[in-house]
């Protein structure tokens, strides 16, 4: 007995979701894709060969301090340590339930620390202009292709999450007014799985002047049908989540700014936090699709630069109230 003869054990129709629904326990299609990953990217390569009843705290503990991340080719951050050890540690519960076990060495293994390691932030002005030069031919040379060119764009002007954005389709694109509404995402881990935003709330998605002139040259360029996908790939099917991560590092590297640590979602945390700056706050929140006033500042991320900014706003307020 070997950890690889269970590689399949968290398929989306397998033995252990169904053992799972009979105790009323559910599971998304979402979540079991979740497992699957993580057993096909890190269970199997780092104890595949191995019994799992010689398996000890030590060895996990050894294994996991020596992975690095392909992306950032730094060791892998507390969540994702925690989240292999939660889906080994579901494997072993298994093979206890079913008779082939006694002991779950995972459940002595310390978690790391809940708290990012490299929390997302506000990419500051100078960032955001290396990025998103105003010339088209020096905004290739960053994005490469036109439709990584537009998809960035458009998160920097709207703080959409990756799912909403790649959801857009040509139908959704209002020239005239130059916003798209935003009703839909599509369910990370699917292909093309359409779903309700992440809380249900809709919103409009209000395009700059620049961006809507490279979605039309990208509209002329492909001549697309009204029904189709803006985000796909040739076959029709909307880029991944990952896709847009991939190529989001691949241009930070070409813009020559070495921060690994920067993902597409920071684009929605500069949005928010540029936003608050100049527009009232229950506008920024309809913008971002939030609930709740207290989401929107946990989204707000102040630094010098924007303190500044703040300071020249209220500066001549604060020395009309001094009283010495």
């Amino acid at each position: 007995m070997k950890i690889k003869d269970y590689s399949n054990l968290f398929a989306k129709d397998g033995y252990w979701r169904y053992k799972r629904l009979e105790k009323r326990k559910f599971y998304t299609d979402k979540s079991m894709l979740t497992r699957s990953a993580v057993m096909k990217n890190w269970i199997l390569p780092l104890w595949g060969e191995i019994n799992p009843k010689q398996l000890t705290v030590k060895k996990i503990d050894t294994a996991m301090m020596g992975v690095v991340s392909d992306l950032t080719h730094k060791p892998l951050a507390g969540a994702t340590r925690n989240r292999i050890l939660s889906v080994l540690s579901e494997l072993y519960i298994h093979l206890i339930e079913e008779g082939l076990i006694h002991n779950n060495p995972v459940r002595d293994v310390v978690r790391c620390n809940s708290n990012p390691e490299s929390p997302r932030n506000a990419l500051p002005t100078s960032e955001i202009r290396i990025l998103f030069p105003e010339d088209h031919l020096e905004l290739l040379k960053i994005w490469r292709t036109q439709k990584y060119l537009c998809a960035f764009l458009i998160l920097r002007d709207t703080g959409l999450r990756p799912g909403e954005l790649v959801a857009l389709r040509w139908t959704d694109w209002n020239p005239k007014i130059k916003f798209f509404p935003i009703l839909k995402a599509i369910e990370s881990g699917s292909q093309n799985h359409e779903k309700i935003t992440k809380n249900g709330l809709t919103k409009p998605a209000i395009i700059t002047d620049q961006t809507a002139d490279e979605i039309e040259i990208l509209r002329k360029k492909i001549k697309p049908k009204p029904e189709d996908y803006i985000l796909a790939n040739k076959h029709g099917i909307p880029y991944s989540t990952h896709r847009l991560s991939w190529n989001f590092h691949k241009a930070i590297e070409r813009a020559g700014i070495k921060r690994p640590e920067l993902t597409p979602y920071w684009l929605r945390h500069t949005f928010n936090t540029r936003s608050i700056e100049t527009m009232p706050d229950d506008l920024v929140r309809r913008l971002m699709g939030h609930k709740t006033e207290g989401m929107t500042r946990h989204y707000r991320h102040a630094d010098a630069e924007s303190l500044a900014r703040e300071a020249i706003k209220i500066r001549d307020q604060v020395n009309a109230s001094r009283l010495y």
